[in-house]
């Protein structure tokens, strides 16, 4: 048991390793999206964007909308089909850490087939192949959630360089100050020794639901545990009511930001009441910094730290993924799901 213990330790901190490194991707893929810009600037101009990802690749896109909110005219598809509307003028970006996810190989081929503009964001594999000089190229050997620093500074640097985006040099560098700060690690491992073994229930304002499904997937992938992430106003035209029966078993974690809506204000604070009165322990984290990729960016950072650590806390191995990779297999070589171990 000390043995699997040990092994469990070691893989917890090679990706928290990886966490900690958030600043120099973020830097890097900044530049390398300036790199792309410079070769395939002009693909910036599509007057409809498309993104493909999934998993830990895909959120690279969520967070990218987070940013830039109204600023592009950016879908998000997480399939194997292209929207109805893509044409010869839609811009279509594959984002694939491994370069073969099977849902964005599959429409980044039929993005190709279609003669829309292509390009993609991968460390290499088939989705690097389809894509040749149009791929930015990220370094192997991550997770590929743990990569996401590359993926999403190549997808504002690209766009920003292209001049289709506009980022100030010195919200980039709140951003890096904001999480590099002394202290983010140990406030992720306080907040899961807090939430313990119970499931979590992530809530943010819409403008920030990227960062959300990052805590969620967070805890799915490194703690293996279920997690459900939702939006205000949304749940409380739905969730609400499930959270007047008492559940137990729930911790909710509420994401503000500073800029969220004056209605949206007041809809966190009734949720807070709400879930007082249900006896569902909540903590209320107020995302500071002048900028909204600094905010973005240091709640991203928390929420992985938060999640490692719980998965720690539970002995679990925050790096594996048979489960995912069995499930791969099963899909593959078209044959029943064998029992997980």
């Amino acid at each position: 048991m000390q043995g699997d213990q040990t092994e469990i330790q070691a893989a917890g901190e090679r990706l928290l390793k990886m966490v900690r490194d958030l600043p120099n991707q973020f830097k890097e893929g900044l530049r390398l999206g300036k790199e792309a810009a410079q070769a395939n600037g002009e693909l910036a101009a599509a007057p409809q964007i498309i993104l493909a990802g999934m998993g830990g690749s895909g959120i690279a896109a969520d967070l990218f909308r987070d940013v830039v909110q109204d600023k592009l005219p950016i879908t998000i598809v997480k399939d194997y089909r292209l929207p109805a509307n893509a044409t010869t003028q839609t811009l279509v970006i594959g984002i694939s850490y491994s370069g073969n996810t099977e849902e964005v190989v599959a429409l980044f081929k039929e993005a190709q087939r279609k003669a829309c503009k292509t390009m993609a964001i991968t460390s290499n594999g088939a989705l690097g192949e389809l894509a040749g000089k149009k791929a930015i190229r990220i370094p192997f050997g991550l997770a590929p959630r743990a990569a996401v620093g590359y993926m999403l500074g190549a997808l504002i640097g690209f766009f920003h360089y292209a001049q289709r985006l506009r980022i100030k040099p010195e919200e980039v560098q709140e951003t890096l100050g904001a999480i590099s700060r002394p202290g983010l690690e140990q406030k992720g491992r306080d907040l899961a020794q807090l939430i313990g073994d119970a499931i979590p229930l992530i809530y943010t304002g819409q403008e920030l639901a990227g960062a959300g499904l990052r805590w969620k997937q967070g805890f799915n992938e490194n703690a293996k545990r279920l997690a459900f992430s939702n939006t205000i106003p949304e749940l409380n035209h739905n969730e609400m009511l499930a959270l007047t029966q008492g559940p137990k078993g729930f911790f909710a974690l509420l994401l503000r930001d500073a800029q969220d809506h004056e209605r949206v204000r007041r809809r966190f604070d009734l949720t807070k009441d709400l879930l007082k009165q249900a006896d569902v322990p909540a903590v209320e984290l107020s995302l500071k910094g002048t900028s909204k990729l600094a905010r973005l960016l240091s709640v991203v950072i928390l929420g992985d730290f938060v999640s490692v650590h719980a998965g720690l806390i539970a002995g679990v191995d925050p790096l594996e993924v048979k489960a995912i990779e069995q499930f791969k297999l099963s899909l593959k070589e078209q044959r029943p799901l064998a029992k997980f171990k």
